[in-house]
């Protein structure tokens, strides 16, 4: 019995067990849409001829490259409004390829540009948002420094022993870290040697002795299955090297000596990745038991969609317990 306590992970890319109410629900859904049919066709089909302001859809509206004129918006709108178009997000936008216009964004030209647009809208009844995204379109721009800009958080940790009065100067942090990025037209790179990293603040705390007591410093073993190559590259503790699934679903499972208490998984993701992963262990009655079943979402590069750290590491926390 004992030399079969192991754990086991499953990396899937569906949840199990799904299908039954999958199936379910759309049914329940077609049921209401029919009893509301049979009440209220004629109204249905009289709003759909005619649509009530709160169904009316929404449009992206790109100011391109400066190229805007006064005459050209309220041409836009009255268009629009022709078409059942019931409100607007105004994004302005730049594109390498495309000329520039004369109307420079926030000249006294382009403000003019906007009240006339704004009024003839709210003549129309259509409703206007403006974008307020961070640096590209309406809330960023070379006019904004580096103290007025967005800021993030980033923490490193050292360990030291004690208890003893500790004098240390904590290191300037820098960073060569260069990002590809791709938006719209554009392909390009943060330079992340360029950032005014500031400290911001200090904590300490105790730490157990059994953080130290990590999978990767049991030196488990492992099998894994021909969609996984170096699965080793999982479990030794280093963030350099890697593993590669070239298919799912996929399972690894390891084993170790001496009972390893379980309080928490980390998944450091070496490239863009979106799947499900299950955790199991095999409990002392000889049965396997899930632990957490987690999905991984790190497929999103693009910094303005998911912060500075795309790959960052997935942590979760579990009720501990103890396995081989």
């Amino acid at each position: 019995m004992k030399s079969m306590n192991k754990a086991l992970v499953s990396a899937f890319s569906g949840l199990s067990g799904a299908a039954g109410v999958a199936r379910a629900v759309p049914f329940a859904i077609l049921l209401l849409s029919l009893a509301c049919l049979r009440c209220g066709a004629a109204s249905i089909d009289e709003d759909f001829i005619n649509p009530p302001e709160k169904s009316k859809p929404f449009a992206y509206w790109y100011w391109i490259n400066d190229n805007i004129s006064k005459e050209g918006l309220l041409k836009d709108l009255r268009a629009m409004a022709d078409i059942g178009i019931g409100g607007v997000h105004i994004g302005q936008i730049e594109y390498k390829d495309t000329a520039y216009g004369d109307v420079q964004i926030f000249s006294d030209s382009w403000w003019d540009c906007m009240a006339a647009a704004l009024q003839e809208a709210g003549r129309l009844g259509i409703k206007v948002n403006l974008f307020n995204a961070p640096g590209w379109s309406g809330s960023g721009g070379a006019w904004i420094g580096p103290e007025q800009a967005m800021r993030y958080l980033d923490v490193y940790e050292y360990r030291v022993s004690g208890p003893r009065k500790l004098v240390m100067q904590l290191p300037k942090h820098e960073s060569t870290q260069r990002l590809p990025q791709a938006s719209l037209s554009f392909q390009y790179e943060i330079d992340k040697s360029t950032f005014k990293f500031q400290p911001v603040a200090v904590q300490v705390f105790p730490v157990s002795k059994l953080a130290d007591e990590t999978l990767s410093a049991k030196k488990p073993a492992i099998v894994a299955g021909s969609e996984i190559k170096n699965a080793e590259a999982l479990f030794d503790g280093d963030e350099s090297t890697s593993a590669s699934i070239s298919g799912l679903p996929a399972t690894i499972e390891f084993s170790v000596k001496e009972p390893l208490r379980v309080r928490s998984l980390e998944i450091v993701p070496a490239t863009p990745c979106r799947m499900w992963c299950r955790l199991d262990y095999l409990a002392d009655d000889g049965s396997w038991q899930t632990a957490l079943s987690r999905h991984i979402a790190r497929s999103e590069v693009r910094i303005i969609a998911s912060g500075w750290d795309p790959l960052a590491p997935l942590a979760v926390s579990i009720p501990a317990l103890s396995a081989r």
